[in-house]
C-alpha cells in the first residue's frame, strides 16, 4: 500500500501554495494524490496532483462551503450543516426551503481562494441571488472611499486618536522615506508619541512579525503601553514579544539578550532620546548597534538652542553617515553658520519686505554661498526684477532653506506653523495667592546668618537656599542632615525657632487651594520637590478631603504603582488630588487635570517649565490650566523669586522651552552670586532679562523657522480636507454596515449601535464559515464606532475604518467570497422583441505594487503606501454586451434597477433551460461582454485623467525630492554629501518603480453580475 493510497476516499486538508482548504480524494498516482473540488476560473471538476498534506478527515468539517451542479446547467451555492450516515451529507442549498441529503460525489467544495474572475463564474453558472451583492457592494465602496482619504495611511484612520495634518504628515513622510530614520523634534506637547505611534502600527499591521522595540525613561514605560495600547489600539502587539516597552536603563542590557544586538529590532523608537545618551556612550558598541538598525526614530523636544553637544549626538546617531564623524567645533560652526542665513532668508521670502531690504542681503547671501552656481544663478534673477513680491525671490529663499538645512532627517515643528493652527495646547494662567507664614521670618534670618559664614562660592550654599524657599518644614529637614557639619549650632538653634514658630502653616495655605479646587470638580496636582515635604503635606490634606480623593506619583514608587495611580486620578469626574514629586515633570502626560498647586519652585526655571509643561499640553479642554503660586510679600527671598520667575522670565504665562540655553547661564549666574549677594542675586533687572529673552527668542525663532516644517509633503490642505470631510459624516458607513450585516444577503454579525454610540458584534457562527475560520473572526469582534469622537472617549474602543483588524477582515472576505461577486437575473422588460444578455461589471483601479517591486531599497508596503498617496484606489462600474457599452438610457432605467424579487427571476436551475434555448452561446457571449468591460475601462476618460494626474504628482514630488539631494550631493561637504548621494541612489531608483506601478496600476475585476432583459410576454 503506498503513502498516498491510504487517502483515497476520504476528504483531506490540503495546501496550494499558502491557501488550506478540503478536497476529494478521488485516487493515486506514483505517490501523490489526485483531488477533486471546484476552482474559479476553472469551473469544471477539477483534480490537482498535490503532495502537501496537513490534516486528515475523515468528514467534512460543519459549514463548509459546496457546489451541487444544477439541472440543466450552473451550480447551486449550499453549505455542510451536518454528516449523516455512511458517506452522506445534510446540505442546505440557497433559495431552498428545505434541506438535502446527498452523497459526497453529488457536490464539491468550493476552494476558498479569492475569484480572481468572477466574469467566469457567471459564464459557467456559479451565481448567487443579487442581494448578495447588494449588501456588500456598499460597504465596498465605503472601504475604497476610506483607502482614498487615507492615502495608503490607515494606521492613522484605523486608530482611536484625534487627527491633526501635522502629525499625519508626519507619519505618512517617515513611511514613504526609503531610509527609516528621523528625528522627531516638535516643541513640546505637539504630539510626537502619536506620530510615532502611527509608523509603530503601520509597520505592525503591515508585518506582525515586525520587532519594534520602544525605550523611554523608567517612569514612562507604562503610559507608553498605555499610549499604544488605548490610543493607537495596539493592545494586541502590547502583549506579545513583536513590541517591547523598555527604559533607557536596559538598553545595555537588551543588547546582550539578542544575539544580533540592537538590530534585532525592526524598528527603534527612543522617547526622549537626550537622556538615552547617557546609557550609549560615544564610539560604543551601543552606538554602533543603533546606527545599524533599519528603522530608527529618535523623539526629543530639546531646541535647537539648547545644548548643542545633545543636538550632534542625536543628529549622529539618527543619521550617522552625515554626522557620525562631525565634531563638535565644526557642528558649532555649522549651525553658526545657519544662524546667519536665517536672517536673509527672512528677508527675502516675506511680503513684508522692500525691493531695497531685499536686494541689501543678495549680496551678503553670494558671499556666503559663492561657490553654489544655483545660488548666483538665482539671485542674479532678483537683481533684474524690480517687483519685491516677485517669486524668485521667494525661490531663492526655498532654495537657501532646503538645500542647506542642518538635517534633512529632522522633522520640527512649532506651535505657532499654519499646519499645528487646528493643534489645540491647553496653555496656562497663573493664580497667585498670598501665604502668611509664622516661621518665614525664621528662615529669611537664617538664610543671611549663613551666608555671611561662607566663602564665595559654596555651592552648598543654592542647596540650602532653595530649601529655604520652599518653606520651614523642608529647611528644617535639610539642616536635620547637615547637623554633622561645622555650623552645628546655628542649625540646631534654627530648628528649635522654626519648630517653635510652627512648620505647617504653608501646607495647609495648600491644603485649603486643593479642597476648594476638588470641591468644585477639578482634578489638582500638587507638586514639591521634596518627597519628605509631600509626605507631610499628605498627611495634613488627609484632614481636608477623603483618601479616595488622594492619590499619589512618587519617585519611591514602583513605575506599575504609578501609573496606575495616574489612570485612576484622569478618570475622576468629581475632583480629586494627585501629589507628585520630580518623576512627574518629563514626558508626564497630565493634561486631562485642571489644576497645578506649586508646594514650592525649583530655581532651575527649566525644571519648572517642564512641571507646568505636564498640564500645558494638548487638551480638549476650554479652559488653560491654573498654575497655583503661593507668594509671601513679607519675605524679600520668596518675594525675589517669584518676581524674577513672574516678570523677568514669564514662565507662569507660557512655555520658555526655546531659550533653554539662557535660562541655564541665567541660573548659574544666581548660583555664583548667592553667597556673595544674598537675596540681590535673585534680583536682576527683570526689564532687562525680557529684551535679553526676547533677542534670543527672535535669534532662535529665525533659526528654528528655518529648520522646521511649515507646510506638508503627503497631507497637504485639500487631502487632510478630504480626510476630515470623510470623517465629518458617518451615515453612509453605518448604512453599508446595516446593509451588510441585516436583510437578504446579509452577514450575520448582529451588530448592535448603542445610544452613545458604541457598536458590538454578536458571534461569527452563522454565516457559513468553517470552524477554524469562526474562531479567528470572532477574536477580531471587539467593539467599534463608526463616529471618531466615540473612540476617544470609551477605551477599548476603536474607529470602524481600514487598518482595523475587522475591517481588514471583512475587506478580504468580500473580495474572497464569490457570494455577491457573480449573480444573474432575467429582467422583464416591455418593448423587447427577443432577450439580450448584458453584463454588469465593477473594476477595482489601484496602484501596482507589483510593477514597483525594487531589488534595492524601499520594500514593497512602503512603495505601496507611496504609490497611493499619488493614485487613489478608485471603482469603475460598466455594463457591456458582446458589442460593447450599453445605451445610457437603458442603464437608467432597466439595468440599474435593483432587484425587485416580485418582478426578476433568479437565474438558476429550471431558469436555465428557456434562457439557454434563446442564448444558446451563453458562455461565449459572457466572454466578450467582459472583453468589452475590459476595454471600456482600460480606455476610459476617467482611469486615464486619474493616471495622468498621478504621474505628474508623482513626478512632481520625485523631482523635488531629487532636485534637493542632488543639490546636497553636490554642494554639502564631507560625510554630508556622501549621505546626500546614497539617499540619492534610493530616491532615483523609487521614482522609477513609482511611476512603473502607476502607469500601469493594477485592475481587477471584483463583481459581476448578467441582466437577461426579456420580452414581458415571453416572461409570462
Amino acid at each position: 500500500m503506498t503513502l498516498g493510497s491510504r487517502y483515497v476516499g476520504r476528504w483531506v486538508r490540503w495546501a496550494l501554495r499558502e491557501d488550506w482548504g478540503y478536497a476529494y480524494c478521488k485516487g493515486a498516482r506514483d505517490g501523490n494524490l489526485i483531488l477533486s473540488y471546484v476552482d474559479i476560473p476553472d469551473i469544471a471538476e477539477h483534480e490537482v496532483v498535490v503532495s502537501r498534506l496537513e490534516v486528515v478527515e475523515s468528514r467534512i468539517p460543519n459549514g463548509t462551503r459546496i457546489w451541487v451542479r444544477g439541472d440543466p446547467y450552473g451550480w447551486h451555492a449550499g453549505v455542510i450543516k451536518s454528516a449523516a450516515s455512511g458517506q452522506r451529507y445534510h446540505v442546505t442549498l440557497v433559495g431552498q426551503g428545505r434541506g438535502l441529503t446527498l452523497y459526497q460525489d453529488q457536490f464539491k467544495i468550493r476552494w476558498p481562494r479569492p475569484v480572481e474572475d468572477p466574469a467566469i463564474a457567471v459564464a459557467h453558472g456559479l451565481c448567487e441571488v443579487p442581494t448578495f451583492y447588494e449588501a456588500r457592494s456598499a460597504l465596498l465602496s465605503e472601504l475604497v472611499q476610506q483607502r482614498r482619504v487615507c492615502r495608503g495611511l490607515s494606521a492613522a484612520i484605523a486608530a482611536p486618536i484625534d487627527l491633526f495634518q501635522h502629525q499625519v504628515d508626519t507619519a505618512a513622510r517617515v513611511l514613504a522615506d526609503p531610509v527609516m530614520r528621523y528625528l522627531f523634534a516638535d516643541e513640546v506637547g505637539l504630539g510626537k508619541t502619536i506620530e510615532a505611534g502611527i509608523v509603530i502600527r503601520q509597520v505592525l499591521m503591515e508585518n506582525p512579525q515586525t520587532s519594534v522595540l520602544v525605550l523611554c525613561p523608567d517612569t514612562l514605560c507604562g503610559q507608553w503601553k498605555t499610549e499604544l495600547s488605548d490610543r493607537i489600539g495596539l493592545n494586541i502587539f502590547t502583549r506579545n514579544s513583536q513590541l517591547t516597552v523598555a527604559p533607557h536603563s536596559s538598553v545595555g542590557q537588551i543588547a546582550v539578550d539578542y544575539g544580533e544586538g540592537l538590530a534585532y529590532f525592526d524598528l527603534v523608537i527612543v522617547d526622549e532620546a537626550h537622556n538615552l545618551l547617557r546609557y550609549v556612550l560615544e564610539g560604543s558598541e551601543l552606538e554602533k548597534q543603533i546606527r545599524q538598525v533599519d528603522g530608527f526614530i529618535a523623539l526629543s523636544a530639546t531646541p535647537m538652542r539648547g545644548e548643542l553637544e545633545i543636538f550632534r549626538r542625536l543628529l549622529a546617531l539618527v543619521d550617522p553617515v552625515a554626522f557620525a564623524g562631525v565634531d563638535a567645533r565644526s557642528f558649532r560652526g555649522r549651525i553658526d553658520e545657519r544662524e546667519r542665513s536665517a536672517g536673509d532668508v527672512q528677508i527675502l521670502s516675506t511680503r513684508r519686505a522692500s525691493l531695497r531690504q531685499k536686494s541689501a542681503v543678495l549680496e551678503t547671501v553670494e558671499s556666503d554661498f559663492a561657490e553654489d552656481e544655483n545660488v548666483q544663478r538665482m539671485a542674479a534673477a532678483c537683481r533684474r526684477t524690480d517687483d519685491p513680491h516677485d517669486q524668485v525671490w521667494a525661490n531663492l529663499a526655498d532654495y537657501v532653506r532646503e538645500i542647506y538645512r542642518i538635517s534633512r532627517r529632522m522633522i520640527r515643528h512649532r506651535r505657532s506653523s499654519e499646519l499645528t493652527e487646528a493643534y489645540s495646547v491647553a496653555g496656562r494662567v497663573p493664580t497667585y495667592i498670598e501665604c502668611d507664614d509664622p516661621a518665614r521670618a525664621v528662615v529669611d534670618e537664617f538664610l543671611e546668618s549663613y551666608r555671611i559664614r561662607l566663602d564665595d562660592g559654596d555651592p552648598a550654599y543654592a542647596l540650602t537656599v532653595l530649601h529655604g524657599l520652599a518653606g520651614p518644614m523642608a529647611l528644617r529637614d535639610h539642616l536635620r542632615l547637615r547637623l554633622g557639619e561645622g555650623d552645628r549650632a546655628l542649625f540646631e538653634m534654627t530648628i528649635a525657632r522654626l519648630e517653635m514658630a510652627g512648620l505647617d502653616a504653608r501646607l495647609k495655605a495648600v491644603a485649603e487651594v486643593a479642597r476648594e479646587r476638588v470641591g468644585a470638580g477639578y482634578r489638582v496636582v500638587v507638586a514639591s520637590s521634596f518627597p519628605s515635604v509631600l509626605g507631610q503635606f499628605e498627611k495634613i490634606l488627609q484632614g481636608y478631603l477623603d483618601d479616595g480623593m488622594i492619590y499619589l506619583h512618587y519617585d519611591s514608587m514602583t513605575p506599575g504603582d504609578r501609573d496606575a495611580a495616574v489612570a485612576r486620578f484622569l478618570s475622576l469626574d468629581d475632583g480629586a488630588v494627585l501629589l507628585a514629586d520630580h518623576s512627574m515633570e518629563e514626558g508626564r502626560n497630565l493634561q486631562e487635570a485642571e489644576v497645578l498647586v506649586n508646594l514650592d519652585l525649583p530655581l532651575d526655571v527649566n525644571r519648572l517649565d517642564q512641571r507646568i509643561g505636564r498640564l500645558d499640553r494638548y487638551a480638549v479642554r476650554p479652559e488653560p490650566a491654573e498654575v497655583v503660586v503661593l507668594t509671601e510679600s513679607q519675605s524679600p527671598w520668596v518675594s525675589a523669586q517669584v518676581e524674577l520667575l513672574r516678570d523677568g522670565i514669564g514662565v507662569f504665562d507660557g512655555s520658555v522651552s526655546t531659550v533653554q540655553r539662557l535660562l541655564a547661564t541665567v541660573l548659574s549666574d544666581i548660583v555664583d552670586h548667592l553667597v556673595e549677594g544674598g537675596v540681590d542675586a535673585l534680583r536682576i533687572d527683570v526689564a532687562s532679562l525680557r529684551d535679553e529673552l526676547e533677542i534670543e527668542r527672535d535669534s532662535i525663532d529665525l533659526l528654528e523657522e528655518l529648520e522646521s516644517v511649515e507646510s506638508a509633503a503627503v497631507f497637504h490642505d485639500e487631502a487632510f480636507d478630504e480626510l476630515i470631510g470623510y470623517e465629518e459624516n458617518m451615515d453612509g458607513l453605518r448604512g453599508a454596515v446595516a446593509r451588510l450585516t441585516t436583510g437578504a444577503g446579509s452577514i450575520a454579525l448582529h451588530p448592535n449601535e448603542s445610544s452613545w454610540g458604541i457598536v458590538e458584534f454578536g458571534n461569527a457562527r452563522e454565516i457559513g464559515l468553517s470552524f477554524d475560520d469562526v474562531a479567528s473572526l470572532e477574536r477580531l469582534l471587539r467593539p467599534k464606532a463608526f463616529d471618531r469622537a466615540v473612540t476617544l472617549e470609551n477605551r477599548g474602543v476603536s474607529p470602524f475604518r481600514i487598518g482595523d483588524p475587522l475591517v481588514d477582515w471583512l475587506q478580504d472576505y468580500l473580495l474572497a467570497d464569490e457570494r455577491g461577486r457573480a449573480s444573474a437575473v432575467v429582467r422583464p422588460t416591455a418593448g423587447l422583441s427577443s432577450p439580450a444578455l448584458w453584463l454588469h461589471s465593477e473594476f477595482l483601479v489601484e496602484f501596482d505594487s507589483d510593477q514597483a517591486v525594487l531589488s534595492e531599497g524601499p520594500a514593497r508596503a512602503r512603495m505601496a503606501r507611496r504609490g497611493e498617496a499619488h493614485l487613489q484606489p478608485m471603482r469603475l462600474e460598466t455594463w457591456t454586451d458582446a458589442d460593447g457599452p450599453a445605451p445610457q438610457d437603458l442603464v437608467t432605467t432597466i439595468l440599474d434597477l435593483p432587484f425587485d424579487s416580485k418582478r426578476d427571476e433568479i437565474l438558476r436551475g429550471r431558469t436555465w433551460a428557456p434562457v439557454l434555448a434563446e442564448i444558446p452561446s451563453w458562455s461565449r457571449l459572457c466572454a466578450e461582454s467582459a472583453d468589452a468591460a475590459w476595454e471600456q475601462v482600460r480606455s476610459s476618460a476617467q482611469l486615464t485623467a486619474s493616471v495622468s494626474a498621478a504621474l505628474e504628482r508623482a513626478s512632481a514630488d520625485s523631482d523635488r525630492r531629487i532636485a534637493i539631494l542632488e543639490a546636497r550631493s553636490v554642494r554639502l561637504n564631507g560625510p554630508e554629501r556622501e549621505s546626500a548621494r546614497i539617499e540619492l541612489e534610493l530616491e532615483r531608483k523609487a521614482a522609477e518603480a513609482l511611476s512603473r506601478g502607476i502607469a500601469s496600476p493594477s485592475i481587477r475585476l471584483v463583481a459581476c453580475g448578467a441582466c437577461v432583459v426579456w420580452p414581458e410576454d415571453w416572461f409570462e
